[in-house]
């Protein structure tokens, strides 16, 4: 028997579907803030305060430090600054910045300011790559200001920074790096001999080393390595080889690679601009050979004739 439903409660039904979607349309598309607040009154001299909205995988300091000692002992040109978690310190409006990870952003489990004032900064944040991290539509005019890898950045915050050895002062990465011609190595000096002599030490014949996790990267870099393998040497640690050891980091994995590998293999999960990690460190920290293969422009972040470009060959 086939029931009847009456044409009333189909309009009553079919309104109710209206409605709903119609607050869900407008939910999507509404404001990240609820309103906006004018600039509060600020004392000269007054320290800024930064909240930290989305935490580093977990740490609220980012990695930088609790109060305006961590200013300070960073040598910050303003050290008047304190970073802090506690969404009730003051007025939400009165925050003079908010951190964002982007790459965490979750509005279910972070939740949304509710007021925002026009002197405000909303920073996005992120060190994993553009490749990784999607911001969504609604988001396109949320973030003021981006503290990313990236060079072109607002604030750029690079995996690690080139000083020159005898001033201190900076030289990479940047978009326009003069490099210093390398004069003849002082043989007699005690650094250089630890570094001939540990390179003289490693094992024969040449070899390389690989430490990696993520087995199918965008950067197809196994099919890099793979290729490699058919011509030389090269040992796989971690869950997508045979070789154990925890990391190319620990200690005792970093003295493996001092002993035994004249090639590390520096290879990045994806070829996007200025995204060179700190892979390339573990080589040059083991006496070794770093192997890169990522979407940076290598002359501004490495010195000359201290790595080999994996993609000036063919894998």
């Amino acid at each position: 028997m086939v029931m009847r439903v009456p044409a009333r409660a189909i309009l009553i039904l079919c309104g109710c579907l209206c409605i709903l979607l119609t607050v869900n349309w407008f939910e999507l598309r509404r404001p990240l803030y609820l309103t906006h607040t004018p600039p509060p009154p600020a004392p000269p001299n007054s320290t800024k305060l930064i909240l930290s909205w989305v935490p580093f995988f977990g740490d609220p300091y980012f990695g930088f430090g609790a109060g305006k000692s961590a200013f300070v002992q960073h040598g910050c040109p303003v050290a008047d600054c304190e970073i802090t978690d506690d969404r009730l310190r003051v007025p939400q409006h009165h925050f003079d910045a908010l951190l964002f990870h982007g790459f965490e952003y979750y509005e279910v489990f972070f939740g949304k300011p509710l007021h925002r004032s026009q002197h405000q900064l909303y920073v996005f944040m992120t060190l994993e790559s553009t490749r990784r991290t999607l911001i969504p539509e609604r988001f396109r005019y949320f973030y003021n200001v981006t503290l990313t890898y990236r060079l072109d950045s607002d604030v750029p915050w690079p995996y690690f920074i080139v000083r020159d050895r005898e001033s201190g002062a900076r030289i990479a990465p940047g978009p326009r790096v003069l490099w210093r011609e390398p004069s003849s190595p002082p043989l007699d000096r005690a650094d250089w001999r630890f570094t001939l002599e540990r390179i003289r030490a490693k094992a024969q014949p040449a070899r390389a080393a690989w430490f990696v996790s993520n087995c199918h990267s965008d950067s197809a870099r196994e099919e890099f390595a793979r290729e490699l393998g058919e011509h030389m040497t090269v040992d796989v640690y971690g869950g997508c080889g045979r070789e154990e050891c925890p990391s190319a980091a620990h200690p005792n994995c970093s003295q493996l690679l001092a002993e035994r590998y004249h090639f590390y293999l520096a290879f990045e999960n994806s070829l996007c601009s200025d995204y060179l990690t700190e892979k390339v460190l573990h080589a040059l920290w083991a006496s070794a050979v770093p192997v890169v293969l990522s979407g940076a422009q290598l002359s501004r972040f490495l010195p000359p004739r201290s790595y080999v470009s994996a993609r000036g060959f063919t894998p």
